[in-house]
């Protein structure tokens, strides 16, 4: 249940994403510089990251490791800090580490619960997990990713149909019904 609600939810933002592009982004102008680099949203958004990689890393520490658990929620809560002083590009980065560590666990999710369209379901998956990890490695690509969509009708329309293709196989792939 839990993977349709997350998939869905998911699969409706990244449309929400195209509309934007489609609708919102070429009448504003100036948003291409202030998006990346929001500082607010991003320092809660990677909050939200570094809890969840947290919680994969709590069970990697075992045997003479295990004495470091506990210092998994005060360093996350230090990295937190660090990270809304002396990371540029907060906000890309954080919806950069979003979309790998949601995407890694949807896909191996839909392999849990057989959902259909697997094949493409992981393409997507794939596809935006690497969008996630340039969006962590080169923020500024999503800089200039939105400076292309606000200035460029082929490219406003390109990356709107590629939002919907990856929402719409994200949406149906977590909302209908399995395939046992």
């Amino acid at each position: 249940m839990t993977f349709t609600i997350v998939g869905s939810l998911f699969g409706i933002l990244l449309i929400g994403c195209a509309a934007c592009a489609l609708t919102i982004l070429p009448s504003r102008e100036h948003l291409w510089r202030t998006i990346p680099r929001e500082r607010i949203v991003g320092a809660v958004l990677s909050v939200a990251c570094l809890a969840w990689s947290a919680m994969y890393a709590y069970p990697l520490l075992e045997g003479n490791l295990e004495k470091f658990r506990g210092y998994l929620t005060p360093l996350v809560v230090v990295l937190s800090i660090l990270s809304y002083f002396l990371l540029d590009y907060l906000f890309t980065r954080a919806i950069g580490g979003g979309m790998l560590l949601l995407t890694c666990w949807l896909m191996h999710e839909a392999f849990v619960v057989h959902a259909p369209f697997r094949p493409a379901f992981s393409v997507v998956c794939y596809v935006l997990g690497v969008a996630g990890m340039v969006f962590i490695a080169m923020p500024y690509r999503f800089r200039d990713l939105l400076e292309k969509v606000i200035r460029s009708t082929s490219w406003r329309f390109g990356v709107s149909l590629l939002l919907s293709i990856c929402g719409v196989v994200i949406l149906l792939g977590a909302a209908l019904p399995n395939g046992q």
